[in-house]
């Protein structure tokens, strides 16, 4: 995760790992934290072989929405990292929605 995260040029002053254990997924892993200019960051992680549907993409701004609320921050960045297939209209809602989704090996 933190070659990630340096391989793309995201340093992050504080950060922690968040449960999603209330949104029952195993393929996700969420951290949050703040980066250099102190905007609130939170990056997920998608482990999966399936593909990445706009459903999908609908639950993860969900997902992200949710846990800004349980934080009590405003989330300034969000970025998405996924290792699958990922359907054009979904990339497309994240991007119009202000994610940055980089695909990972």
């Amino acid at each position: 995760m933190d070659e990630l995260l340096v391989k793309h040029n995201i340093i992050l002053q504080k950060s922690k790992n968040l449960s999603l254990k209330e949104f029952k997924t195993r393929s996700y892993k969420a951290l949050f934290g703040i980066d250099l200019k102190s905007n609130n960051t939170i990056l997920f992680f998608r482990d999966a072989k399936s593909r990445f549907l706009q459903k999908d993409s609908l639950k993860l701004v969900q997902m992200s929405e949710s846990l800004a609320k349980k934080e009590n921050r405003i989330i300034k960045k969000k970025i998405f990292f996924y290792n699958s297939q990922i359907c054009s209209k979904a990339l497309e809602f994240l991007k119009k929605s202000g994610w940055k989704c980089y695909f990972v090996m």
